[in-house]
């Protein structure tokens, strides 16, 4: 299954009230395997019903600041993950919820529980709530506990970067150099951005294949200084309309949803790459986009 048709497999679900209880998902790349997990959160958590988060809700807002109440996101404590971390995890455990609300528990690299840890989750997925959905991440299913997977249903996710080719280290660092040229442009000067691709990335011969790799960290540079805005003030959790603080002039609030909008712009214009003769133009029209963002 790819990943587009598993995340809109669970916002049906969801909306049809038919979440599984618990999903063990699977791939051969761990970096994409936790970015189909992240995708599921901003899936199961916005309030517009935007699959990959509208980036302007209250929800929203909270899951780019890593501020979401009731998602537990558990990962290897040094070499495993232990039992004390399940223990913790179960204490916080919210089992009185808001009517709507989800409570999301995440295990990266499950294969690596101890087995005392895999005993301990095995009575906690035993015990099915309507509102608790566990997330089991691993690239080796087989590792885990018979009677753990026989009580997930089981999701194997395609791998999105199969056929592409990664750039060497040094090309990598070039591509990141001019992402990095490129965001702070256009938090400077957002209006002239789009002169940058014509510029700057046809000057690097930025070849068709490298493009998935330039856009892929465009948006995650996008997403952290959203992330990194949202946490300058906690007021940005709070309610459109309400007060915050300034920074520079500007409330981080404000900013934060505009980078957030920046990286959902990049992110909608990376699907359609495939589909489009020239990267660079598209890269054009995208920070046309974005400037109407953050100049406008």
């Amino acid at each position: 299954m790819d990943q587009d048709a598993f995340l809109q497999s669970l916002q049906t679900a969801r909306a049809q009230g038919k979440l599984n209880h618990a999903y063990l998902l699977t791939q051969n790349s761990q970096r994409e395997l936790r970015e189909t997990a992240q995708k599921a959160i901003a899936a199961l958590t916005c309030e517009r019903g935007v699959i990959e988060g509208c980036g302007e809700c209250p929800a929203c807002m909270k899951r780019i600041s890593d501020n979401l109440p009731h998602v537990t996101w558990l990962e290897p404590d040094g070499s495993s993950l232990k039992i004390a971390q399940m223990r913790a995890a179960m204490h916080r455990d919210h089992t009185k919820l808001p009517t709507g609300t989800l409570a999301l528990i995440f295990f990266e690299q499950a294969q690596r529980m101890t087995v005392e840890a895999a005993n301990s989750i095995l009575k906690w997925i035993e015990e099915p709530h309507a509102q608790r959905v566990f997330f089991l991440l691993t690239t080796s299913p087989f590792a885990l506990l018979p009677t753990i997977r026989s009580r997930c249903t089981l999701i194997r996710l395609n791998d999105a970067r199969a056929n592409q080719e990664e750039p060497s280290d040094e090309r990598f660092a070039e591509l990141e150099a001019a992402v990095l040229e490129l965001v702070e442009l256009c938090k400077t000067k957002p209006h002239r951005a789009w002169h940058f691709a014509n510029d700057r990335v046809a000057k690097l011969q930025v070849k068709p294949e490298e493009m998935p790799v330039f856009f892929d960290r465009v948006i995650t540079s996008f997403r952290d200084l959203s992330r990194d805005q949202a946490r300058l003030d906690q007021a940005a959790l709070a309610p459109v309309g309400a007060a915050t603080r300034s920074v520079d002039g500007i409330d981080a609030y404000q900013l934060a949803r505009a980078y957030a909008q920046c990286a959902l712009l990049f992110s909608h214009a990376r699907k359609r790459l495939s589909h489009h003769v020239n990267g660079i133009s598209l890269l054009e029209v995208t920070l046309m986009d974005v400037a109407k963002v953050l100049h406008g």
